[in-house]
């Protein structure tokens, strides 16, 4: 054989190939069509029979992410306030709504946590806004054991 030869064979096989995938691209396609229909049939087979609703449920794309927790919040609004000192409220909740997002936690409910985070003893709220509170800062006092 000679390379000219080599060469057509190449091409032939690589052609092949590629119609093979497009085939096989199209028969997932197909196959992923047929498994929702199955679905849907057993769902309306079940709700006929009375053993459950119509609801067809659908499959999340993403997975949820964790609700993220009242300690956690008080964590990173520490965070924050350790590098900032003083903050508005609005300013320092979209600090923390950030850092929750960066640590993979859903902000769904955050704004709750961080309300009760302001009764939390670490922090003081004024008019000017939050800031770390003095209290558990400072020491303690010594008592006299004489």
């Amino acid at each position: 054989m000679n390379a000219s030869s080599i060469s057509e064979i190449e091409q032939l096989v690589s052609k092949e190939r590629a119609a093979v995938a497009t085939a096989l691209e199209e028969a997932r396609k197909q196959l992923a069509s047929l498994e929702a229909d199955i679905k849907k049939l057993n769902a309306v087979e079940n709700a006929l029979a009375g053993t459950t609703s119509l609801k067809v449920t659908k499959t999340r794309a993403k997975p949820l992410l964790p609700a993220v927790g009242k300690p956690e919040v008080i964590q990173f609004m520490q965070s924050v306030l350790e590098q900032h000192v003083i903050l508005e409220e609005k300013v320092l909740k979209q600090h923390v709504e950030q850092l929750a997002q960066q640590s993979g936690y859903s902000r769904l409910g955050i704004g709750m946590r961080i309300k009760d985070a302001f009764s939390d003893p670490r922090f003081t709220v004024t008019a000017d806004g939050v800031r770390l509170s003095l209290r558990g800062s400072l020491p303690r006092p010594v008592e006299n054991l004489g």
